[in-house]
C-alpha cells in the first residue's frame, strides 16, 4: 500500500486506522510488517484478532463521570471493580492531582458525601495524600441480628496464666472483623443505651463470653429483673436484686479489692496471683438515684451525708485494675452527673448503643458527630472503640435471655450450646441481717432497733448450697405457673380485687356511692365521650351532693375544655406545630418541631424529608454543594437505616427537630 506523501509520519493513529478499515471492510485482521518511507510503502501481513477490552457499562461510564466531577477533569479510574450480576460499580482506585485542596478533612467528607448520593450505595474513601490516589469502596450492609458465635474454648485453661490473652468478642464491624475486648489492656467498660437498643442483650453477651472462660462473676441488677436468668448460670455467683444486696455487693468487691493490695504490700503475693473477677453494675444512674433515696432511711447518725457506696464505686474505677477486679457499667445516657471527676476517664473501652444526641456524643467520643446517625429501628447497632481506640460503628452479637427462653426452641438450644460445662466457682447468697434489740431499752416491750447502712453492708455471704430456704432459684422452681388473677390486675395494688376475682359487668344506673363502678349506657366510643356523658344529669339520680362530688372526681380525670391554653399561657401564645406530638414518645430525645433555614441545619438534628413523610437524622453539617456551589448540601440516615443527600438553597425552609440537652 502506497501512501501520499503530505501524510505526517508522527500521527499516532493512522496506521491503526488503517488496520481498522481493513478489519470493517470484511478483509479480517492485518498488522504492520514493513514501512518504507523513501517509496512512500506500507506492507501489511495477516495477523490474528486482537484482544479489545469491553466497553464500558453505563454504570462504569457514569461512576467515572462522576469521580470526574468531584475530583476535577485530571482525576483518572485506574482499577473498577463492577458486581458480576448486577453490574454496579464496588469500588473505584482514582488518580488525581488535587493536592493541596484535598488537605481538608472537610473537602475529603464532601467528596466521600458525593459520591454516597450519585452511586448506588453508601460509599467511603481511604485516601493516600502523598500519592495522589485514592480509593472508593462500597460499604458493607450490616446484618439485621448475629446470634454470638460458640467458639472452642478449654474449660480447664488456667485463669492465672491466661489473663493476659483474654479476649471477649461482643459484635463485628461493617468489614465482619469481629471486635473484642482485652480486659488486661483496658479493665473497665462503660455501656450505654437507650430502653429497646440492644443494651441489655449486650450485656448478656459479655456475661455469657466472660462465664464461658471460667472467670467469676459479680452482678448488680440494677432494675431487679434483667439479669434473674443467670442467677443460675455457671459461674456466675451472684446477682444482686434489691438495693441492700446492692449495696453490699459493692462493698465486698471494694473489701476484696483492699484485700488484695494488702496482700501485694505485704509481700505475700503478687498482681500474678489473683482470679480476674467481672463486677457487672446494670443502669448505673438507676442504682444511684436509688441507692439516695435508700440512704435516708438507713442513715445512721452521724453518718456521712451521701451513701459512702457511691465515691466508693468512682475509687473502684481508679484501683480496680491492679487486683484484677474489672468493672463494667451500664446506663442509659450518659450524663456527667452520674460520672463525676475522672471516674469516666477510667473507662476507657467502651459502647454506645442506639443513637446519641450530639451532647451525648461528645461526652462518650469527644465529637458531637460520631454514632449520632445510628439507626433507631437497628436493634443491637452502636459504636464502639478499635484497638486504636478509633470510634466504628458495629452490629453486637445476639444472646437470648435465660429466664425468657421456650424450651424446645432454636434459642435454647443456643444457649445450651454456650453454657459452660464446668461451674468453677459457686453459687452466693447475700443473707438479710437480723434486727437487734434496743440496747437503751427499759422493758421488754420497745421495738427493735432500726438496722443501718452499716448493718446491711456487712451482711453475711454464705453458699446458696447452706441456705436453700433463701435460694430465689428453688423458690421459682415451686411456682405453679398458673395465673393468679388476685396479683394479674393492676388494681391489686389498691387491694381491691380478691385472690382469684373474675372480671364482672356491673347494671347500669344513678351512681350513689363512690364504691360502685362507674359505667355508661349508651355506648360511648371514647373516654372524653364517656365522661361527659356520665356527668350530664340523669333522670332519677340522687341527690345534688351526690352530682357535684361526681363532677369533682370527674374534673381529677378529664380537664376542661381549654385548660391546656391557660396552662400553657393564655390566648396569646405562639402557635406550636401539632406535628411534634405525632413523633414524640416517652423515650424520644427530641424536642418541638420548628421550621429554619437550611444553613441553620445542624449534625445530629431529626428533619423531615416531606417526599418521604419521614424523619430522618442529619448526618453531615450543611455544606457547600461540592458539584453546585449555589447549593447548601447535607447527608441523612433513617431509622430503617436508609440514606441519602440533600441538596437545596439557603433561602429555603426544612422542618426540624433539635436534639435534648443532656449535661456533659
Amino acid at each position: 500500500m502506497h501512501y501520499d506523501s503530505t501524510q505526517a509520519l508522527n500521527d499516532e493513529t493512522w496506521l491503526a486506522d488503517i488496520c481498522e478499515i481493513f478489519e470493517h471492510q470484511g478483509w479480517g485482521f492485518f498488522e504492520l510488517d514493513k514501512h518504507d518511507p523513501a517509496r512512500r510503502r506500507l506492507i501489511f501481513t495477516s495477523a490474528a484478532e486482537p484482544n479489545r477490552e469491553a466497553p464500558d457499562s453505563d454504570q462504569v461510564t457514569r461512576a467515572k463521570r462522576i469521580v470526574t466531577q468531584l475530583l476535577g477533569p485530571t482525576a483518572a479510574a485506574t482499577a473498577i471493580e463492577v458486581d458480576v450480576e448486577t453490574g454496579d460499580v464496588t469500588s473505584m482506585e482514582v488518580r488525581h492531582e488535587l493536592g493541596p485542596k484535598l488537605a481538608s478533612e472537610g473537602y475529603r467528607t464532601r467528596v466521600e458525601r458525593g459520591m454516597s448520593a450519585t452511586l448506588p450505595g453508601r460509599w467511603r474513601a481511604k485516601w493516600n495524600l502523598e500519592a495522589d490516589w485514592v480509593r472508593f469502596e462500597l460499604r458493607t450492609a450490616f446484618p439485621d441480628s448475629i446470634w454470638l458465635p460458640k467458639t472452642d474454648l478449654d474449660p480447664d485453661a488456667d485463669l492465672l496464666a491466661g489473663y493476659d490473652s483474654v479476649e471477649i468478642p461482643y459484635g463485628i464491624d461493617e468489614d465482619g472483623n469481629e471486635v473484642v475486648w482485652r480486659p488486661a489492656i483496658d479493665p473497665n467498660m462503660m455501656l450505654i443505651g437507650p430502653p429497646g437498643s440492644g443494651k441489655t442483650v449486650t450485656a448478656h453477651n459479655l456475661l455469657v463470653n466472660f462465664s464461658r472462660r471460667g472467670w467469676p462473676i459479680w452482678v448488680l441488677d440494677g432494675k431487679y429483673v434483667e439479669f434473674l436468668g443467670f442467677q443460675d448460670w455457671p459461674n456466675v455467683q451472684v446477682v444482686a436484686t434489691t438495693i441492700e444486696q446492692q449495696v453490699a455487693l459493692v462493698h465486698r468487691a471494694r473489701d476484696l479489692m483492699e484485700f488484695r493490695y494488702q496482700k501485694i504490700v505485704t509481700g505475700e503475693a503478687t498482681e500474678t496471683d489473683f482470679e480476674p473477677v467481672l463486677v457487672f453494675l446494670d443502669e448505673w444512674a438507676e442504682f444511684r438515684g436509688n441507692v439516695e433515696d435508700w440512704y435516708l432511711g438507713v442513715k445512721s447518725k452521724g453518718g456521712p451525708r451521701l451513701p459512702p457506696v457511691i465515691t466508693m464505686l468512682a475509687s473502684m474505677a481508679r484501683k480496680a485494675r491492679t487486683a484484677r477486679v474489672h468493672l463494667v457499667f451500664g446506663t442509659q445516657r450518659p450524663d456527667a452527673q452520674y460520672f463525676f471527676g475522672d471516674m469516666r476517664d477510667n473507662f476507657a473501652m467502651r459502647i454506645s448503643m442506639g443513637r446519641l444526641s450530639p451532647q451525648g456524643a461528645l461526652m462518650m467520643w469527644q465529637s458531637p458527630t460520631i454514632g449520632t446517625s445510628v439507626p433507631r429501628k437497628c436493634r443491637g447497632r452502636g459504636t464502639t472503640v478499635t484497638d486504636n481506640y478509633q470510634p466504628i460503628e458495629i452490629q453486637c452479637y445476639r444472646v437470648p435471655d435465660p429466664r425468657k427462653t421456650r424450651p424446645d426452641s432454636f434459642e435454647a438450644d443456643l444457649l445450651d450450646t454456650l453454657r459452660p460445662p464446668v461451674t468453677r466457682h459457686p453459687r452466693l447468697l447475700i443473707v438479710p441481717p437480723d434486727e437487734l434489740p434496743d440496747l437503751d431499752a427499759t422493758d421488754n416491750t420497745s421495738e427493735p432497733a432500726p438496722l443501718t447502712y452499716f448493718d446491711y453492708i456487712d451482711a453475711e455471704w454464705v453458699l446458696a448450697s447452706d441456705r436453700p430456704d433463701l435460694d430465689p432459684i428453688l423458690r421459682r422452681a415451686n411456682m405453679t405457673h398458673e395465673v393468679d388473677h388476685g396479683i394479674a390486675s393492676p388494681t391489686a395494688l389498691l387491694g381491691l380485687l380478691g385472690g382469684g376475682a373474675e372480671p364482672t359487668v356491673e347494671a347500669t344506673g344513678a351512681p350513689n356511692d363512690h364504691s360502685q363502678p362507674l359505667t355508661a349506657s349508651n355506648g360511648a366510643s371514647d373516654p372524653a365521650s364517656f365522661l361527659d356523658q356520665l356527668s350530664a344529669p340523669q333522670p332519677g339520680e340522687s341527690s345534688s351532693e351526690d352530682l357535684e362530688s361526681l363532677r369533682t372526681r370527674l374534673a381529677l380525670v378529664k380537664e376542661p375544655a381549654g385548660m391546656e391554653r391557660e396552662l400553657s399561657g393564655g390566648g396569646d401564645s405562639d402557635f406550636v406545630d401539632d406535628r411534634s406530638d405525632s413523633h414524640r414518645t416517652d423515650e424520644d430525645q427530641y424536642g418541638p418541631v420548628h421550621d429554619v433555614r437550611a444553613a441553620d441545619v445542624a449534625l445530629g438534628d431529626l428533619l423531615l424529608i416531606d417526599d418521604l413523610d419521614e424523619w430522618v437524622v442529619v448526618d453531615s453539617d450543611p455544606e457547600l454543594d461540592i458539584i453546585d456551589d449555589s447549593l447548601l448540601s447535607l447527608t441523612w440516615r433513617s431509622d430503617s437505616d436508609e440514606y441519602g443527600e440533600l441538596a437545596l438553597p439557603d433561602s429555603s425552609y426544612v422542618s426540624i427537630r433539635k436534639p435534648l440537652q443532656v449535661s456533659v
